[in-house]
């Protein structure tokens, strides 16, 4: 079975159709920030999620050294044998949320040895890291999986992990042809803000906190908004809410 990171055959080819694609979708498709993702080095790529597919496609698009970002998705896309297998030649990954129960959630431990393994080849790979997506501009409550998975993946390689914030900024999310524009923010190097959390006194718990809230709030700042003035939403929440309305 092929790396996700690693050379897929007829991959290139349907990259530039894709592409262009999604550009065709937008009137225009803007980057700012490229700058802020480090090259040669362990990438995690953490954009808000609020549009479903199409985020993912204008992350994919973003002109990145070397060309490739690998995924990872919801689980319960990959049952079907079939589809699991042309999943992974479009270099994404199953990630297990809370709600799939603990089982299931066990199970991202072995897909994040091959994460980690990508990282390490300086492949950058994006984590939608609020676990769920909503059409509105914010970002919900980041999850932890991002930030257990950068600090194993600096035990393993020994090398320095960076998240890059990204804030997907839609001009109107119903209707095509309006512009969006993807922001990149300043890398968090994962390493550093733990072991500075740390050696301040708080405790690993508080520490993951302290990182959720200072990736959220680049994210937000982003997105132009005002971390202090935006409300922390429950994710679970807001799944409930969009389940009654769409009934």
């Amino acid at each position: 079975m092929s790396k996700i990171h690693g050379r897929h055959r007829g991959y290139k080819e349907l990259r530039h159709y894709v592409d262009m694609c999604t550009r065709s979708c937008h009137r225009e498709v803007r980057y700012e920030g490229l700058e802020n993702i480090p090259e040669d080095s362990a990438v995690l790529l953490s954009p808000n999620h609020c549009a479903a597919l199409m985020d993912a496609m204008v992350i994919l698009a973003t002109p990145v050294k070397g060309g490739v970002i690998c995924f990872g998705a919801r689980s319960d896309i990959f049952r079907k044998p079939a589809v699991a297998r042309i999943l992974r030649w479009l270099r994404i990954v199953p990630l297990a949320r809370e709600r799939n129960g603990l089982s299931e959630v066990a199970k991202n431990f072995e897909v994040f040895d091959e994460i980690i393994e990508c990282l390490g080849s300086h492949v950058p790979f994006c984590m939608f890291s609020e676990g769920t997506h909503r059409a509105m501009r914010g970002m919900l409550p980041i999850k932890k999986g991002i930030f257990r998975l950068a600090r194993m993946a600096i035990e393993k390689t020994g090398q320095p992990v960076y998240i890059v914030p990204a804030g997907i900024d839609y001009e109107d999310f119903y209707q095509g042809q309006h512009r969006v524009t993807v922001r990149y923010g300043k890398p968090i190097d994962v390493g550093a803000e733990f072991a500075a959390g740390l050696a301040s006194g708080l405790t690993e718990a508080e520490t993951y906190r302290q990182l959720a809230y200072k990736l959220r709030s680049s994210n937000l700042a982003l997105l132009g908004l005002d971390p202090e003035e935006e409300p922390l939403p429950d994710a679970e929440t807001f799944s409930a809410r969009d389940a009654r309305r769409a009934r």
